[in-house]
This record gives C-alpha cells, structure tokens and sequence, in this order.
C-alpha cells in the first residue's frame, strides 16, 4: 500500500466526523487483522507520531 494511502487513511481515522473516522477506522483493523500487519502496524505508528510531534506544545 503507498504511503500517502496510509497517511491519509491515519488523518481520516481521527477526524472530527464520526461517519468518517469510524469508517477510517474500520478499515485500519481490517488491515491490521491481515498478513502483513507488521508492517502495516509499524508504518502507522510512524505516521502517528510525525502527527503528534506536529501538535502545538502546552
């Protein structure tokens, strides 16, 4: 899966909408419950972090 898949698909999951992070959501465990979800589980794990490093400090 390319990479900018995942990183819209991690942005998706915690949106604001609840019909569209739900289904965002969804679709991540269905990635998760795959074969290569190592993978899949180490690359948004990545992503999550580069979004929480953007976040302001308080």
């Amino acid at each position: 899966m390319p990479q900018l898949v995942k990183e819209c698909l991690c942005a998706l999951a915690v949106d604001d909408s609840d019909d569209v992070s739900s289904t965002a959501q969804d679709f991540l465990e269905c990635l998760f419950s795959q074969s290569w979800k190592s993978r899949i589980e180490h690359d948004a794990a990545e992503i999550f972090i580069r979004h929480l490093e953007k976040l302001p400090k308080v």
